[in-house]
């Protein structure tokens, strides 16, 4: 299975195959920005910052804790990506606002935000409503 295929498998399946070896979270965050540079995808849509390099990072430090035998838990190493409502360190929330693409960016991580972290994805303006379109981002 492609690197790319595998990211698409259940949660459950990916930890397990992480645990047993059959994978690693380098080949899995692979895989995640794989299908989010597909330019057949939906990945230039959704995704309104990859973090690429740092979740490469993650996810070798990952892999190397695994192959000492240290698992902090059974989704350590699995590719995630954060709403655009969650401050990641560095970057600017817009929360799927216009008025908030100047503010400045956050100065620290939300808690539990610490994985292999793809990127941050878009979300409807304000997040209030299941009807309004986001006006950053072509999402109705």
């Amino acid at each position: 299975m492609k690197p790319a295929d595998m990211v698409v498998q259940p949660i459950a399946t990916l930890a397990r195959a992480l645990a047993e070896g059959r994978t690693t979270s380098r080949r899995l965050v692979e895989g995640a920005l794989a299908r989010i540079a597909d330019a057949g995808g939906e990945g230039g849509r959704t995704f309104t910052k990859v973090h690429a390099q740092e979740a490469l990072l993650a996810a070798d430090a990952s892999d190397r804790l695994r192959r000492q035998g240290i698992v902090p838990s059974p989704l350590a190493g699995l590719p995630v990506s954060i709403k655009d409502l969650f401050d990641v360190a560095g970057d600017v929330t817009t929360a799927g606002s216009k008025l908030l693409r100047e503010a400045p960016p956050a100065a620290t991580d939300a808690g539990g935000i610490y994985t292999c972290c793809g990127g941050s994805t878009t979300l409807r303006n304000s997040r209030v409503t299941g009807n309004s379109p986001n006006n950053i981002v072509d999402v109705p």
